[in-house]
């Protein structure tokens, strides 16, 4: 009888593994494939909105020269 349990045990343990593993891969596999993910255009409210418009901080141009200091 303590066998028998123990093989229940094993078999549904092995189930939920794999129910996991299928779950997770599946979940990961349709996130990846969101096209919002790849998608590198600034978002339509931000360019329309009266709002979005003023909280935006002001863009910080980098240049690509060596810094010099002042001696």
């Amino acid at each position: 009888e303590c066998e028998e349990w123990k093989f229940v045990a094993m078999v549904l343990d092995r189930f939920f593994l794999y129910l996991f593993l299928g779950l997770t891969i599946s979940g990961l596999w349709i996130i990846l494939r969101a096209p919002s993910v790849y998608d590198s255009r600034p978002a339509i409210d931000a360019l329309l909105s009266e709002i979005a418009i003023s909280l935006t901080p002001p863009t910080v141009s980098i240049s690509r020269s060596p810094v010099q200091y002042n001696k």
